[in-house]
């Protein structure tokens, strides 16, 4: 797992994001090109031990993607171990969200916990395998089946 963490984030750094985005411009826009702001609205839902993050809107560059960080620290720091993102609602997201996810894995995998991602849009779902993030965090289409498999 720490392999394929280290493999993404050297993906993103040497052939990386940057290169992707020249390639591929609309797949993934750049957060100027899409739109002037990036917002997201996050609400948190318990399911027994598990946390259900429901987000809705962008995730991009500013305070959508602090405002997912500051969440994700806020609910590790209270012992929340056990964290599911649900992308259903999330139409956009740039290098600055992808960060922020794999900014969270560590922290959250030192704590001994996971966050595991549900129902990725089609956008979404290509900005995680163009990162190889799909590889590092378990991606699933069932909420039940997401919560079913903390151990």
């Amino acid at each position: 797992m720490w392999l394929t963490l280290l493999g993404s984030l050297r993906v993103l750094r040497d052939r990386g994001w940057l290169l992707a985005l020249a390639r591929n411009r609309r797949a993934i826009p750049r957060h100027s090109e899409r739109r002037n702001v990036a917002t997201l609205t996050i609400n948190q839902r318990q399911v027994g031990p598990v946390t259900i993050l429901d987000l809705h809107g962008d995730i991009g560059l500013g305070a959508a993607s602090q405002m997912l960080r500051r969440t994700i620290r806020d609910l590790m720091e209270g012992g929340s171990t056990k964290i599911v993102l649900n992308f259903s609602r999330v139409d956009w997201m740039d290098s600055a969200g992808v960060g922020e996810l794999a900014g969270a894995y560590l922290p959250m995998k030192t704590k001994g916990g996971e966050i595991k991602f549900l129902n990725p849009t089609k956008h979404v779902q290509r900005v995680l395998q163009l990162t190889q993030l799909d590889r590092v965090f378990e991606v699933h289409t069932d909420e039940q089946r997401a919560i079913g498999s903390f151990s």
